[in-house]
């Protein structure tokens, strides 16, 4: 089962064209997009970013925001650092350190790096670290109770599943953006999209 680390290092493989990947740079547009009236609406100050990479979102975001951007690939870190040197950028396991108190919680193109065994428990902690938590999300549909990890280096969940996550963690969706469809390896219908959850 392959562990965040591991996707960390796939990406360190060829990390110049992540970077000028240019669907990359839509979606961290189509993220803001969605992120920032959140932030004005929500009079949010403090935000936590995970899997921030090179801090695309992190410069996209209001300057008065009190942010932390947490990664595992440090040449990640190091682009972001010189990208937004105001912000805070962190190497660490979110399983191993505990993010509390912020007001928002973000996590895009994050989540889906993680193993199906473990999808569950990651998405709790980073919902867990504020009151409101914005979510990139990638699923599965029909059947609507599908997962699947085995293709490389993505997994997909159902929106079922997900729905059973957030309502044990104590949270709901608010809002959604959806971003874009296509097809999944399996031949299933699949698509990306932005979740806003807010605590119960």
């Amino acid at each position: 089962m392959k562990k965040f680390a591991d996707i960390s290092e796939y990406y360190t493989g060829d990390l110049a064209v992540h970077e000028e990947n240019e669907w990359i740079k839509v979606g961290h547009k189509h993220f803001l997009d969605f992120v920032n009236p959140i932030i004005e609406a929500y009079e949010i100050m403090k935000v936590v970013e995970y899997g921030c990479a090179t801090g695309h979102v992190a410069f996209g975001m209001p300057p008065h925001i009190d942010y932390v951007g947490v990664d595992r690939n440090n040449w990640f870190l190091e682009k972001a650092r010189e990208r937004c040197q105001e912000r805070i950028f962190m190497n660490c396991d979110i399983r191993d350190t505990k993010f509390t108190g912020y007001d928002l919680s973000m996590a895009w193109g994050f989540i889906k790096h993680f193993g199906l065994h473990e999808i569950d428990e990651i998405i709790d902690i980073v919902i867990s670290s504020a009151r409101y938590s914005v979510l990139g999300m990638q699923f599965l549909a029909h059947p609507a109770d599908l997962d699947d990890g085995t293709a490389y280096h993505h997994s997909w969940i159902s929106e079922e599943r997900f729905a059973g996550v957030i309502d044990r963690a104590g949270y709901k969706e608010t809002s959604r953006q959806l971003f874009s469809t296509f097809m999944h390896p399996l031949n299933i219908h699949a698509y990306d999209c932005a979740v806003l959850l807010e605590r119960k």
